[in-house]
């Protein structure tokens, strides 16, 4: 069996990085770390996880990275890709920690998993973020996506919108997602999501992004599958980022079983939200 921990970071392709980090600090509430070695941005969005901003003429997504409960689930995941004949590699992260790196065949996206010590919790920052919460992926390959992190990475259903999106959580950890796949024509980065502190938030954040100029794309309002009330906003890139709060958790004992919901005209509101048009144009998916 595969164990993960969690979501650890979302990597992001951005054209001006200095904006960017100033957004993701100062907009969005995250902690600025400094730099990688690479150049790019650190920034704390939980005590274990982070958002990484990397200069690029085409803003999208880099990577997603998972953290696994222990090395032999590590141990596990090489062995199942290995059986498969699946390509993948294992290095070692910047802090020396042991790391694999996998695409994934069907959206081009570029994932990591790795194993981390205990110990190394940094503070939270003081914002409005508790968590990194997910990200939400585009395919024309919809299927075969879900396919390959439920049968190959062996993620768990929590719920699907019949043909459209279906929501997998990294088993054990509780979060309803960790990972959405959503049917498309083309790849995509669909949106990232962080996770509020509380149910207020998310109205206080719609007034303060609107008072600050951030395009509001849908919100506030209520996520049907997962129970969780959001507001969608963009980043100066045109990204979709949400803030979320209310999210059903999983236990890993006896969970209920995965729902298939209908094909609504709005599939992922309960409440009816304006959208506007340009929504989800931004984010390509950076491949290798």
């Amino acid at each position: 069996m595969i164990r993960y921990s969690r979501l650890a970071y979302v990597s992001l392709n951005v054209t001006d990085l200095e904006r960017s980090r100033a957004f993701y600090e100062e907009t969005v509430g995250l902690g600025f770390e400094g730099r990688g070695p690479g150049g790019e941005a650190v920034l704390r969005a939980s005590a274990r996880q982070r958002v990484l901003l990397h200069a690029s003429p085409k803003a999208g997504l880099k990577r997603l990275g998972w953290e696994m409960e222990s090395a032999q689930a590590l141990d596990s995941l090489a062995a199942g890709l290995a059986r498969r004949g699946l390509p993948h590699n294992e290095a070692r992260t910047v802090e020396g920690h042991r790391c694999l790196h996998v695409t994934e065949p069907n959206t081009g996206a570029a994932l990591d998993f790795l194993v981390r010590p205990a110990g190394l919790e940094a503070p939270r920052p003081g914002g409005a973020v508790e968590l990194l919460g997910h990200a939400v992926l585009c395919t024309p390959r919809y299927a075969e996506a879900v396919e390959f992190f439920t049968k190959v990475l062996d993620f768990r259903a929590s719920d699907e919108i019949e043909g459209r999106i279906a929501f997998l959580r990294c088993f054990p950890n509780p979060l309803h997602h960790s990972i959405g796949i959503a049917a498309a024509s083309r790849n995509l980065l669909h949106h990232v999501s962080f996770l509020v502190r509380s149910a207020g938030e998310i109205d206080g954040a719609a007034e303060r992004l609107r008072s600050s100029g951030v395009t509001i794309m849908s919100g506030p309002g209520l996520h049907a599958p997962s129970g969780s009330t959001y507001v969608y906003f963009l980043d100066p890139d045109g990204l979709t980022l949400e803030y979320s709060y209310g999210m059903e958790r999983f236990p890993e004992v006896a969970p209920r079983a995965p729902r298939v919901l209908p094909a609504l005209s709005k599939p992922l509101d309960l409440d009816a939200s304006a959208r506007e048009p340009g929504r989800y144009d931004a984010g390509e998916i950076e491949t290798r």
